[in-house]
Order: structure tokens, then C-alpha cells, then sequence
């Protein structure tokens, strides 16, 4: 693991909300990306070009949105009309322009450049472990961010590495999600 990340991420571990996500949750994501492929199994996804890939990067985006569904006590995902290839994890079902951001374990996550929306600071930890950092406002997003630390070799123009952990704002509600935006 490197040292920025201990440095950053997990010295401020202590302020992050710690959710499980259980089983169910596992089916779904991985029920949702089948019907979407036309796919019976996960054997099928495997044996499929990108099929993994494909499930994994939605599984990063969508498990950010269920630790916060878990933790506010609230529906931001709508699984019926749900299509992995296009979801944006966001607040917005509930009226907040905030969007949720989640990274993997050992990375830092992926933000604009220019950040025009707040964000909610995710890390997923373990399989179904993850972390709710905290609130990020926009100028938060815009003033905490490396290069150093994005891998991606695209979008380098519009996309870089957010650092600041120790900025963000840690809350408890909906309300106080409202009041902060």
C-alpha cells in the first residue's frame, strides 16, 4: 500500500462511517449487470471480453450509493429502471445536486478537474466493506487534487486524484446534507 494513501486515507479513518453491505446487495449488482449483457451466470460474465471489467467498474459506482441508501436511511437507486452502462451515483433522486464518488481500496478517488457539484467521498475497503468519508464541497474538490496519484492514462485533461481527506465535512443526515449544499 502506499504511503500517501496510509498517509491521507487511513489516518483519518477514525472519522469515516464504516457500512456492510450484505449479500442481497451483491445479488443485485450482480443480477442487474447479467440481464443487462444477457448473460445466465457470472460464468458467462467471466467467459465474456470485458464482462468482469464491466461489472466491476459499475460494482464501484453503484456501492458507494447502497452504503449511503444504508447509512441516511433513504432510496437513491431505483433497480427497475436502473441500466449499468449509464448510471451517475448521485443524491439527485432525493432533491440534492451531490454526486457520490467511489474508489477502490489503495486508490484515490477519481474527481473533474473543475468540479461543478459537491461530492460525497467514498472508499470501498473490502468486498463489501466501505468507508462514507464525508462531504466535499466544490471548492474542497478543486483545491485537493494530484496528479501524482491518477493512473488512468485517459481524460488526463478533465480528471485527476482527490487528496483531501482531512477536509471533509463529516455528517449524520439528510438535513445536514441540505444545509451544507
Amino acid at each position: 500500500m502506499n504511503r500517501e494513501y496510509v498517509k491521507r486515507i487511513l489516518s483519518n479513518r477514525e472519522q469515516f462511517e464504516n457500512i456492510k453491505l450484505g449479500y442481497t446487495d451483491t445479488y443485485k449488482i450482480n443480477n442487474i449487470v447479467l440481464n443487462f449483457l444477457n448473460l445466465n451466470s457470472m460464468f458467462e460474465l467471466r467467459d465474456r471480453f470485458e464482462g468482469e471489467v464491466f461489472l466491476n467498474t459499475f460494482s464501484v459506482k453503484v456501492k458507494g450509493a447502497i452504503a449511503l441508501e444504508k447509512f441516511l436511511e433513504i432510496e437513491l437507486i431505483d433497480w427497475d429502471n436502473l441500466t449499468p452502462n449509464n448510471y451517475s451515483s448521485n443524491l439527485s433522486k432525493i432533491g440534492l445536486e451531490i454526486d457520490i464518488i467511489s474508489s477502490d481500496n489503495g486508490s484515490f478517488p477519481i474527481v473533474e478537474r473543475n468540479s461543478v457539484r459537491p461530492a460525497i467521498i467514498i472508499n470501498i475497503v473490502g468486498t463489501n466493506n466501505l468507508w462514507i468519508c464525508g462531504y466535499a464541497s466544490v471548492d474542497v474538490l478543486n483545491n485537493n487534487q494530484s496528479d501524482r496519484f491518477y493512473s488512468g492514462m485517459m481524460n488526463r485533461e478533465t480528471k485527476t486524484a482527490f487528496i483531501g481527506y482531512d477536509k471533509l465535512v463529516k455528517f449524520k443526515s439528510i438535513q445536514e446534507l441540505f444545509k451544507l449544499k
